[in-house]
């Protein structure tokens, strides 16, 4: 029998620390300057202090919802702010969580923490402000489980509309300072 995932899950706090020492100054046009390196670090920093201000390890299910990521990407998105990795994760992607690339059908056995996350809506619209999505479709729950209902319609707005623009205007401050 498969056990269910739990409702709450493991904050970004708890896994991410940017380590000025682990730094990764080559990519794919050459090393960077040091103006660069530093433009890219003050970035790094202030996008995680962004992420980790809206981070939350519970959700209010009567006016907000759970927004599932996959796990792949927010490793990707881990090893960018950590400098393991020069590469911008690139638009979220869940692709990786269907069975079909249409993104209508989830896959099996998808575990909670090993193959996705749970993440509230300020922090969903943050990284779509930052990053941008692809075509697959958003997955939204009131339990931190990706096989529970579905949040539709104006529940689903509710829930997204204040976290949208809360996050674009944090994302918008980030990118002006």
């Amino acid at each position: 029998a498969t056990s269910k995932p739990q409702v709450r899950r493991a904050s970004t706090r708890e896994e991410v620390s940017v380590h000025e020492d682990n730094v990764n100054s080559d990519d794919d046009l050459g090393e960077l300057t040091y103006e660069e390196h530093e433009t890219l670090e003050r970035k790094r920093l202030a996008e995680l202090a962004l992420v980790q201000k809206f981070d939350k390890n519970e959700i209010n299910p009567r006016r907000e919802c759970w927004f599932i990521i996959s796990s792949f990407w927010m490793k990707l998105w881990k090893n960018y702010i950590t400098n393991e990795s020069s590469e911008q994760p690139g638009p979220i992607s869940n692709l990786d969580l269907f069975a079909d690339s249409e993104g209508q059908r989830l896959r099996p056995d998808l575990t909670l923490i090993d193959d996705y996350r749970g993440v509230c809506p300020e922090m969903w619209y943050t990284f779509v402000e930052l990053y941008g999505r692809d075509r697959a479709p958003e997955i939204c729950r009131y339990k931190c489980d990706i096989y529970a209902p579905v949040v539709l319609g104006k529940h689903r707005e509710r829930a997204s509309y204040g976290a949208s623009l809360q996050a674009r205007t944090a994302v918008s401050a980030m990118r002006e300072s």
